[in-house]
Formats: structure tokens, C-alpha cells, sequence
């Protein structure tokens, strides 16, 4: 009878620390799953956050150029509105401003989608489709101050927006 005890508790003391492990290991496999999960998320938030920054930075920049009007002249704008540079989405200047190709599709998705859902007065540039240029709406904007505060409100591109269109474009595409 001794023996059949002994054996008895030998075997819960195997059981319960079978179940203990497996229940741990079940446990360590939920967080570890959990934890990269986070990693994931929170990479994709840092990544997004940097993309958006470079891409609010090109569009500044772009602005930039194109009011510089240095002795008089409008350097990078022609008479009738349209803007002589190209943006920093279009595949002749993205490099130049540190943009990939997808990133680039990127960028333009989202400035079709601002520009697109203001009334014209309110665009800073738009798409002049018969001249298949973009061309600045100087009238509203006449100076690059009031153009930098556009791209920096209304046009503003956030790590939000950046997610929203690399989620419904994966790799950019068009």
C-alpha cells in the first residue's frame, strides 16, 4: 500500500509539473507572440513616421524652389502658373529628394487625395490636366511663407495618412 502511495505521488508531482510546464509554455509562446506583435506595430509606426517626415520635407522643399524668385523673376514658374520643376513624386526627381518608387506613388496618392477633397481656392497647387503639368495656384499663395503654411496645415502628410495608403496601395502602386 505504501508503494502504491509512493507511486501515486510520484505520478501527480510528474502531472503537475507537466501541466505546469505546458500551461508556462503556453503562456510564454502568448507573450512572446504578443511582444512581437508590439515590435511590429511599433516598427511600422517609427517606419511610417520617418516616410511621412521625408515626404512632408520633399513637398517643403519643392516649395521652396518653386518660389524662389530671386531678382525679380519666378525661377521655377512660368507665367501662366504652371510649375517649370518637376515634384517629388514624379519619377525624373524623386531620387533627388530622397524618395524609393513606391514611396514616391505613395506621395502622390495622398497629394491627389488633399488637393482633391479642398475647393479650388484652398489648393496650393493642383493638376492641370491639358497641360499635364501642376501648376500653383498664386493668386491665394502669393508667397512662399503662405505656401509653407499650407503644406504645413492643410497639406500636411501624417504618419496616419502614410499608413492609410501604404495599407490600400501596398508597394505603391498605381
Amino acid at each position: 500500500m505504501a508503494s502504491n502511495v509512493l507511486e501515486a505521488t510520484k505520478t501527480i508531482a510528474h502531472l503537475s509539473a507537466a501541466t505546469l510546464a505546458a500551461g508556462q509554455a503556453q503562456v510564454d509562446r502568448h507573450a512572446s507572440g504578443h511582444i512581437i506583435r508590439l515590435a511590429e506595430e511599433q516598427s511600422l509606426r517609427v517606419i511610417h513616421a520617418a516616410q511621412s517626415d521625408l515626404a512632408q520635407r520633399s513637398c517643403e522643399r519643392w516649395i521652396e524652389l518653386i518660389y524662389d524668385q530671386t531678382d525679380g523673376p519666378w525661377w521655377n514658374l512660368r507665367e501662366d502658373g504652371l510649375i517649370k520643376l518637376a515634384p517629388p513624386w514624379s519619377r525624373s526627381r524623386r531620387a533627388r529628394y530622397g524618395l524609393s518608387e513606391p514611396q514616391s506613388r505613395i506621395l502622390l496618392r495622398i497629394v491627389r487625395d488633399l488637393v482633391g477633397q479642398l475647393p479650388e481656392r484652398h489648393q496650393l497647387y493642383f493638376y492641370a490636366d491639358l497641360h499635364q503639368r501642376w501648376a500653383l495656384n498664386r493668386r491665394h499663395f502669393p508667397t512662399v511663407e503662405r505656401a509653407l503654411e499650407w503644406q504645413r496645415s492643410m497639406g500636411r502628410i501624417t504618419p496616419a495618412m502614410w499608413h492609410e495608403f501604404s495599407k490600400r496601395f501596398p508597394g505603391g502602386r498605381l
